[in-house]
């Protein structure tokens, strides 16, 4: 990588060390060989060297830190205000790119930007994922443009007090390496055959308890025969006594409905006797009447005959008595 130029801007090592809000840097007009920056402790020194790169990292911040990431570093504690701003421009693989990251110190906000320079000397977007500002796709883009942070950090950029290299882990010396020798794809291949491994030998054990299983289920098959055989004798005569007991069903059934139209029969003769029964006592009270009328009839003729009876004989008498005058 080759620095073209730098602005910073809201940096708390500048302020306290210099009172410079923001300083710019454009290496090109630098004179030729090795560049030395001097001065007195807190002024600002290691502020710029680390930030000489496109990465969203201080690597002085993290020289304790056993692994380069950007979740272990924040901006908000090395910066101040809502404005500020890290801009590099910097040369790559023969393209020129500029990255910037503006970071809000207050509202703990950043938002990141890469762009590569145009032959016509205009800056675009470095692909269309870094055009909204999100740290991540920045982080991403990055990445893949420069490679890894624990690559980049331990070998291109050696920060103060880096790490040693006999400190890192036999893992991340061969996670290293791998990048370095592009051969990720070997190392991918690797894990993936491990993870086949593992789910072929988790295979292999489920298939040893289904075999238990089943040697299990066959020592006891002869068991389970001599329960079927009894099942379905008792199967048999169950459904016999079935058959019996709907036999008996149906035979009470006929007897049921004989009962029932006895019943009913008996119902219409008890409908008609009662019928009759009330005939009887109204022409016995018709009787009764008629028999009062008649015997009131021959009250009354009787004493029509007795009336006419004593009339004859007072006309008789009446009649003597005329007799005896006229003689």
């Amino acid at each position: 990588m080759e620095l073209v130029s730098v602005k910073l801007r809201g940096f708390k090592g500048f302020r306290d060390g210099l009172g410079l809000e923001e300083i710019s840097i454009d290496f090109e007009n630098l004179p030729k060989g090795l560049i030395a920056i001097v001065g007195d402790n807190g002024m600002g020194k290691t502020t710029l060297l680390d930030n000489l790169h496109p990465y969203r990292i201080m690597p002085y911040k993290l020289r304790e830190s056993k692994a380069w990431s950007t979740d272990s570093f924040s901006f908000y504690d090395q910066c101040y205000g809502r404005n500020a701003l890290k801009e590099l421009v910097f040369r790559f693989n023969d393209n020129c790119y500029k990255s910037i990251i503006m970071i809000d110190a207050e509202k703990r906000k950043q938002e990141a930007f890469l762009f590569t320079l145009q032959p016509d000397g205009s800056w675009d977007s470095y692909n269309d994922s870094v055009k909204d500002g999100k740290t991540g796709a920045y982080d991403t883009a990055i990445e893949e443009l420069m490679g890894s942070l624990t690559l980049y950090f331990s070998s291109v950029f050696r920060g103060q007090d880096a790490r040693k290299l006999s400190s890192y882990p036999r893992s991340e010396i061969l996670s290293i390496v791998c990048e370095l020798l592009n051969i990720d794809n070997i190392k991918e291949q690797g894990e993936k055959a491990a993870k086949t491994v593992s789910a072929l030998v988790k295979m292999i054990e489920d298939y040893e308890g289904q075999k238990v299983l089943i040697l299990t289920a066959l020592d006891t098959e002869k068991d389970l025969n001599v329960q079927l055989a009894d099942t379905e004798q008792q199967i048999s005569q169950q459904e016999s006594s079935i058959a019996n007991l709907r036999i008996e069903v149906t035979q009470t059934e006929k007897k049921v409905h004989d009962l029932e139209l006895a019943n009913a029969a008996q119902t219409v003769t008890r409908q008609r006797v009662s019928e009759m029964t009330k005939r009887h006592e109204n022409l016995r009270s018709e009787v009764i009447s008629l028999e009062n009328d008649l015997k009131s009839s021959d009250n009354d003729f009787q004493n029509d005959i007795t009336r006419i009876g004593d009339d004859l004989r007072l006309a008789e008498k009446t009649s003597q008595n005329d007799l005896d005058t006229l003689a």
